[in-house]
């Protein structure tokens, strides 16, 4: 597996094509936090997670934010079709 962090771009794909309002939510949420503080923008883009082998999109993973009394809290979601 390989992962890469979302350009702001891919995320508002990922917000137009969201149907649920809590999604649609929270990417606008880390949008923000890339716009707003874009030298820490890792800790807040949402992150592609792909198969090596031939590149496929499988799910993300996302940070709560910029690491805080060296903690971190790490969130991510597979495609149902991946599990």
């Amino acid at each position: 597996m390989m992962i890469q962090p979302m350009s702001d771009e891919e995320i508002e794909i990922m917000i137009e094509a969201s149907d649920s309002d809590e999604l649609c939510s929270a990417y606008s949420e880390m949008l923000l936090g890339c716009e707003r503080d874009p030298e820490n923008r890792i800790w807040y883009a949402p992150w592609k997670i792909k198969l090596k082998k031939d590149d496929t999109y499988i799910g993300t993973l996302s940070f709560k934010g910029p690491v805080k009394d060296n903690v971190v809290e790490i969130g991510y979601g597979i495609l149902s079709d991946q599990e």
